[in-house]
C-alpha cells in the first residue's frame, strides 16, 4: 500500500475507535460490552500496524532518495577518503637533531584543547560516513587464495602493518567463517573472538576497490555461478536451466541437491580464469602459487565411480566436503594438475584384535593358498582306478560285498558320493556317518538362508531410506536386492532337496527295524 491509503485507513480506524469509545460510554448490557472492549483492542492494534507501516513507507522512500544521490559521488568520496588518509600517515623526514636545535619559541604554539577536539570530532565523522558503504575488499582463503567479495564498511581500524584501514562484512558469504555474526552489530555476541561466524575482518583502505554490482546479463545455461543455500552462504554451481528469471542450478558438491532459484540468489563466480599470453600462462605455471584451472573438456574422465562419497549421505564424514573446499574437483584427479588418482583407495577390513604381523601373515597364507589352488593339476584317475585306465577285475568277494552291505563297488572304492547327487537307493542304506554329515549341511543351508535374509532386510531398509533422494544409489541397492533374493531362492531349493532326502532315509530306517 501507497502512503496515501495508509493515511486514509488511519483515518478510518481513528473514527472507529471514537465510534466504539462513544458506545462504551453510553451503559449497555454486559454482554455487548464485552463484545465492544474486543473491538476496541482489535483497533487499537490495527491502528499501530497501520502506524508502523507508513512509517516504514516514509523511510524507504527517504532511503530511495538518498540511495539515488549517493551513487554519483561514491567513487570520489572514496578516493577522496583514501588520499586524505594516505596524507594524515605521513611523516616529515627530517632528521631528530634538527628538530632538537629549534628553540620552542620558534616551533610556534601547539594545538589547542578545543582544536584536537575538533580533529577527534572531524574523524568521527569521516568513520560515521563511511560505515554503511559498499566497497570491493580483498579476502585471503586458508589455502591463500586471493578473492575480492563485496563488502560493507562498519567502521575504521588500524591495520596490522599500521597502514589505515577499515574493518568490513562480506556480503555473499562463501564460507561459515565470512558469514556475519548476527549478534555483533548489536554488541550482544558473547563468544568475541571464538565466534564461529565473521565479526568483520579489518583490511587496508589502499587495497579497497569500488563496489561492483552482480552482472547476471552473462550468466546461461552451462555458465558456472555461485547459489545461495538456505543456510545463508553461496555454493559454487553451474547453471542447466534459464526460465524467466529463474535459473536451475546443480551445485559442484554432491552432497546438496539441484535446486531452483531467483536472481537475488545467484552471483557469477568471484574467481574467473585470467585471460593473458601464452607467456604469461607458462610463468604463472611455473609458480607455485598459481592455481591452474583446468576445463572440463581437457580434463581426462578416468574411472571415476558415480558413486564417489556416497556413503558420507548415511554417515558423519566431510572428506568429500574438505576437498570441495580445497578446490577439488569431483571426477577429475588429485593434484594441481588434475594427473593424479580419480578412485579412492579401498579400505581392507583387518581381523579384530591382531596385530599388523598375524594380519600381514594371514594375507600371505591366502595370497599362497590360492595360488596352490590355481596352480594344481587336476585328478586324472581315481583311487580304484587301475594303470590302464580301466577299472581292476571284480571277484565273487566283490559281489557277495555288494549285496550284503548294499552298496556299489565304485561307492566303496572312490568313496562316498556328495549327499545332494545320491539316489534314492543310496539314501535308504546310507551309513550313520552320511546321515550326519547330512543333517550338518542342511544346518549349515538354514543359517546362509538367514544370513540371505537379513542381508535383504537391510537392503529393503537402506532403500527405503534413499527412495526419491539418490537415483544412483537406489539403482545400485535395487541391484544387490535382485542378486540377493536371487541366492535366497538358490538356498531354499537346496534346503528342500536336503530335507526330502533326510525324510527318505528316516522312513528307511522305521521300515527295516523290527
Amino acid at each position: 500500500m501507497d502512503e496515501e491509503s495508509l493515511q486514509t485507513a488511519l483515518r478510518t480506524y481513528d473514527a472507529q475507535l471514537q465510534q466504539v469509545e462513544l458506545a462504551l460510554g453510553a451503559g449497555l448490557d454486559p454482554s455487548e460490552l464485552a463484545d465492544l472492549r474486543q473491538l476496541q483492542g482489535d483497533l487499537k492494534e490495527l491502528i499501530q500496524l497501520t502506524e508502523a507501516s507508513l512509517v516504514s513507507v516514509r523511510k524507504s522512500k527517504l532511503l530511495a532518495t538518498l540511495d539515488g544521490e549517493r551513487p554519483a559521488r561514491e567513487d570520489a568520496d572514496c578516493l577522496a577518503f583514501q588520499k586524505a588518509v594516505a596524507e594524515g600517515a605521513e611523516v616529515p623526514g627530517a632528521p631528530g637533531a634538527e628538530l632538537e636545535t629549534v628553540p620552542k619559541a620558534e616551533t610556534g604554539p601547539g594545538p589547542t584543547e578545543p582544536e584536537q577536539e575538533e580533529e577527534e570530532g572531524e574523524d568521527e565523522e569521516d568513520g560515521a560516513e563511511l560505515s554503511g558503504r559498499k566497497v570491493n575488499a580483498p579476502y585471503y582463503s586458508s589455502w591463500g587464495t586471493l578473492e575480492y567479495h563485496n563488502a560493507m564498511i562498519v567502521g575504521t581500524e588500524e591495520a596490522e602493518d599500521g597502514s589505515p584501514g577499515v574493518r568490513v562484512l562480506y556480503l555473499y558469504p562463501t564460507h561459515k567463517s565470512l558469514k556475519p555474526c548476527p549478534f555483533f552489530l548489536e554488541g550482544k555476541c558473547r563468544f568475541k573472538e571464538n565466534c564461529r561466524f565473521s565479526h568483520g575482518q579489518v583490511v587496508s583502505v589502499e587495497e579497497l576497490r569500488p563496489f561492483q554490482d552482480p552482472d547476471l546479463s552473462s550468466l546461461q545455461a552451462g555458465s558456472a555461478c555461485l547459489a545461495k543455500q538456505q543456510d545463508g552462504l553461496w555454493y559454487p554451481a553451474r547453471i542447466t536451466d534459464v526460465d524467466s528469471g529463474y535459473y536451475t542450478v546443480k551445485f559442484d558438491s554432491l552432497l546438496l541437491k539441484e535446486t531452483v532459484v531467483e536472481g537475488d540468489s545467484i552471483l557469477p563466480p568471484l574467481r574467473t580464469e585470467p585471460t593473458g599470453s601464452s607467456d604469461s600462462d607458462s610463468s604463472d605455471a611455473d609458480d607455485p602459487s598459481y592455481a591452474r584451472v583446468v576445463e572440463p573438456s581437457a580434463a581426462d574422465p578416468g574411472t571415476c565411480s558415480s558413486a564417489f562419497a556416497g556413503w558420507e549421505v548415511h554417515t558423519r564424514g566431510i572428506g568429500s566436503r574438505l576437498l570441495a573446499k580445497m578446490g577439488y574437483e569431483f571426477g577429475k584427479g588429485l593434484g594441481r594438475h588434475s594427473e593424479g588418482r580419480v578412485e579412492p583407495i579401498h579400505a581392507v577390513v583387518l581381523p579384530r584384535g591382531k596385530s599388523l604381523d598375524q594380519c600381514a601373515e594371514i594375507l600371505q597364507r591366502r595370497t599362497r593358498a590360492s595360488k596352490a589352488s590355481t596352480s594344481r593339476p587336476p585328478k586324472c584317475r581315481g583311487r580304484g582306478v587301475g594303470p590302464g585306465g580301466h577299472p581292476p577285475p571284480r571277484s565273487v568277494f566283490d559281489f557277495l560285498n555288494e549285496k550284503l552291505r548294499g552298496r556299489a563297488p565304485g561307492a566303496l572304492e572312490a568313496g562316498a558320493a556328495p549327499a545332494g547327487r545320491r539316489s534314492g537307493k543310496e539314501v535308504y542304506h546310507a551309513s550313520k556317518s552320511t546321515k550326519r554329515a547330512l543333517s550338518l549341511r542342511l544346518l549349515q543351508t538354514e543359517e546362509k538362508i538367514e544370513q540371505t535374509q537379513r542381508v535383504i532386510r537391510g537392503i529393503q531398509e537402506a532403500l527405503a531410506r534413499n527412495t526419491g533422494r539418490h537415483s544412483v544409489t537406489v539403482a545400485q541397492l535395487q541391484e544387490k536386492l535382485a542378486g540377493a533374493q536371487r541366492q535366497l531362492g538358490q538356498l531354499q531349493a537346496q534346503e528342500a532337496g536336503l530335507q526330502r532326502e533326510q525324510r527318505k532315509a528316516d522312513t528307511h530306517k522305521k521300515m527295516t527295524e523290527f
